[in-house]
């Protein structure tokens, strides 16, 4: 798809979602004006976007959460006075949340411009991969060996194609009364699965990259057949389903001539706008919907967003402010929480629950496996001024990697920056602390990966 055409196409689906929603005297003129800033902001620079001639990913789908999360479900929230949770906020509450998000997106802008175009030498640039190089099929070895075993450990492998609740059901049974245990172990495999499927992809792109033998399209035959099970739309979460499919299709396209990216962002920005709330229609038994929070009847968009819980990053948002008005600041908690996610609670008795949790739990929510966006898992930390230095960083990072994706030299930017285009969706959703994890594990086997390549690229001293 053209430039021009995608453009359009971009204008086509905003204007389509905006028409649909309740647009009538809401109960914060203040914030209403807030968030109208924010659409239009978010929606010009996304039509902006794709008339760039160098596609920006990371930025595209950003701009993308910001307008539905941050900016279409609020006002459909704040102008029908209906959310997820049906609590009441004042007009002062809805107009403080409403600058958070935007004070966020404005830090994220002046660290983008604050990183365009000055020299970016960091980590990734500095990093190499030798497609030719042993550790890649070590690693797709171990990728298959990891996936094999935990689908191996839940016994029928048509569990992982059935209803999420059958799923649940296979994964107890399975693990008997540990319930992070399999979590772990299927992020884990989930994550070598998708990385070894990347890497593959990334070396077909590769002009270097060597033929592939018997043993290779074996290997890429069970990484496929296991990506099928471990990431699909039925049983997985849509968030990691479309992260990872997403990511997969990006990383085609890019280099190739005669592909668009564009196309994809496209079909993107309308699954996250309008078929996002339906995908879930067919993951849960009829049974499991009202736990679930799915609904089996088909509603217009507006009411998906006003009272499905997948847009329940606004009331998150001014759920988060209560509670740090009433508590205060944590000073730095949440985030050694988040760095030290791995660590046990066995050990670390003291250690903080994710953000999502904590505010669940505040506002005694009946389920507690809530989002929390990172402009609130910022502020609790360090108030406005974690919000600006979070966004500044991620602006700033993000315009370097979406530069990096034009190079093909840098397979550890290109892999590690198609990933994160889709990944951060789940990143900004939160909370952070439950899932950093997958993308501590995709860049910790970038890196070893890298150093292995390197050291068995070098000549050998007799």
């Amino acid at each position: 798809m053209r430039a021009p055409l995608a453009a359009i196409a971009t204008a086509f689906v905003l204007v389509a979602v905006i028409s649909t929603l309740p647009l009538g005297s809401p109960a914060s003129s203040q914030a209403a004006f807030v968030f109208w800033v924010i659409i239009l902001w978010c929606g010009l620079r996304l039509i902006h976007v794709m008339t760039l001639r160098e596609f920006r990913p990371l930025d595209f789908f950003f701009l993308v959460f910001v307008i539905v999360w941050g900016g279409l479900a609020p006002l459909s929230q704040l102008s029908t006075g209906i959310n997820p949770w049906l609590t009441d906020y004042s007009n002062a509450e809805w107009t403080v949340g409403a600058e958070l998000i935007a004070f966020a997106v404005l830090s994220y802008e002046l660290g983008r411009l604050f990183g365009r175009g000055r020299a970016r030498p960091t980590f990734t640039s500095r990093l190499r991969l030798n497609y030719v190089a042993e550790p890649r099929v070590v690693f797709e070895w171990v990728a298959v060996a990891v996936g094999a075993l935990f689908v191996a450990i839940v016994g029928d492998p048509r569990v992982f194609v059935s209803t999420r609740g059958e799923l649940d059901a296979a994964l107890s049974s399975a693990f008997e009364a540990d319930q992070a245990l399999p979590v772990l172990f299927s992020g884990i495999a989930s994550t070598l699965v998708l990385l070894a499927l990347m890497l593959r992809i990334r070396g077909r792109n590769s002009k270097s990259n060597p033929p592939v033998r018997q043993t290779g399209r074996l290997r890429l035959g069970i990484l496929i057949i296991l990506f099928i099970l471990l990431a699909n739309p039925l049983s997985s979460s849509r968030y990691w389903f479309g992260s990872a499919a997403g990511a997969l299709a990006i990383l085609y396209v890019v280099g190739r001539r005669g592909a668009s990216i564009r196309s994809i962002a496209v079909v993107a920005l309308l699954t996250l706008t309008v078929m996002f709330p339906y995908l879930d229609k067919f993951r849960y038994a009829e049974v499991d919907r009202g736990r679930a929070g799915a609904s089996s009847e088909s509603t217009g968009i507006s009411s998906q967003y006003t009272t499905k819980l997948d847009y329940d990053a606004m009331q998150q948002t001014l759920d988060g402010l209560r509670q740090v008005e009433a508590e205060g600041l944590t000073f730095g908690k949440q985030l050694a929480g988040t760095v030290l996610f791995f660590a046990p609670r066995s050990i670390w008795a003291s250690k903080p629950n994710p953000t999502g949790v904590s505010i669940g739990e505040y506002m005694n929510r009946p389920s507690t496996n809530l989002s929390s966006p990172l402009w609130i898992e910022a502020y609790f930390d360090f108030g406005f001024p974690g919000v600006f230095l979070t966004f500044f960083l991620v602006g700033w990072l993000w315009v370097h990697l979406d530069g990096r994706l034009a190079n093909s030299n840098d397979v550890i930017g290109q892999t590690l920056g198609v990933f994160l285009s889709l990944y951060q969706l789940i990143l900004l959703r939160g909370s952070l602390q439950a899932t950093v994890g997958r993308l501590a594990i995709f860049v910790a086997v970038l890196v070893w990966m890298s150093r292995a390549s390197d050291r068995s690229s070098r000549p050998q001293r007799n």
